[in-house]
């Protein structure tokens, strides 16, 4: 809905009078939603879940707008870049263990030699991963 009161027109006002009955919530979606989320290109909203109902054990949880004056939780702050790229390295790298792991399962089904140099192969991944380990955990220092 934010997105249309974003985009503005008369199309997309129809389209979100479908859904949002009233002129008071549509109006307001259309020029303080609109402008507070102007430059925002998504997630609109915070889901946070809070207890269980009594009775029935429904999940419950608050819905809310985000960055909007009386929060119920302020916004995480945002990860370093240079964070996000050393854990997503290490997490290639990790796949790249589990699929050396698979291969020497594979070699001592078929035999000695090969099991040999696939045990090769998954030390020296495993030696990488624990080099882009340390460098995550120097990044985030």
């Amino acid at each position: 809905m934010v997105t249309l009161g974003k985009e503005g027109t008369d199309a997309a006002r129809r389209r979100a009078a479908a859904v949002v009955r009233g002129q008071g919530p549509l109006g307001k979606l259309f020029s303080d939603l609109a402008q507070r989320y102007a430059g925002r290109p998504g997630g609109y909203t915070r889901v946070l879940q809070t207890r269980r109902r009594m009775g029935d054990g429904a999940h419950m949880a608050y819905i809310e707008y985000v960055a909007r004056p009386g929060e119920l939780r302020e916004a995480m702050p945002t990860p370093k870049p240079e964070i996000v790229q050393a854990e997503a390295e290490w997490a290639r790298q990790r796949a790249g263990l589990a699929t050396a792991q698979q291969m020497l399962r594979r070699q001592l089904k078929a035999g000695p030699k090969k099991a040999a140099s696939a045990q090769k192969l998954a030390t020296q991944k495993a030696g990488s991963i624990s080099e882009a380990a340390t460098a995550t955990a120097t990044a985030s220092e």
